[in-house]
Parts: C-alpha cells; structure tokens; sequence
C-alpha cells in the first residue's frame, strides 16, 4: 500500500510564501490505478515529484508499505522508482488538435 499522510509543501519564494500542497491524505493499494487531474497550478507535479521522492515535502509521509520512503538515501530511491512505482504522464485536452 501506499501512503500519503498530512503533505504539506510551501514554496518561499522572494520572502512570500506560496502553500501549493495543504493537508493531503490518501491511500493507493496494489494494483491501484489513479488519476491527479486539477488546473494549472493546483500542485500536481508537486504531488507527483513528492511521492516519487525528488523532491521534499515540508511534511515527510510518504510511506510504502508502511517504510517512509523519504527517508531513504538516492540508491534507495533509485530501486524504489525502478521496482515499485509507475507514473505516466498524459498531458491531453479535448480540443487537440486546435
């Protein structure tokens, strides 16, 4: 299973602060297909280079079977990406072609 407890992500940015991801809970079984859709901005590629570990989150809960996975070091990583997670990326819009 995988976890997502409590995200949090704030880019500081120029002294403001521009909170992307707020609180996000969610839990994806083995085997399970999802979907991140939103608008522009909302945080999804944030959400995806979090979950995949290549980049932090202000609040490290990303678990894998119960292990954070964050807390892992690059090698770690690599053979978490390599052997247990799948993204695919679909960028479409029901107007393409113009």
């Amino acid at each position: 299973m995988f976890e997502i407890k409590n995200m949090q992500k704030t880019y500081h940015t120029k002294g403001i602060d521009y909170p992307v991801l707020k609180g996000i809970t969610a839990a994806i079984l083995d085997g399970e297909f999802v979907s991140i859709m939103g608008p522009s901005g909302s945080g999804k590629t944030t959400l995806i280079n979090i979950m995949s570990g290549f980049i932090n989150a202000d609040s490290d809960n990303v678990l894998l079977n119960g292990h954070d996975i964050l807390t892992g070091n690059e090698n770690e990583l690599a053979e978490i990406r390599q052997h247990k997670l799948g993204f695919v990326n679909i960028l479409c819009c029901f107007s393409w072609p113009p």
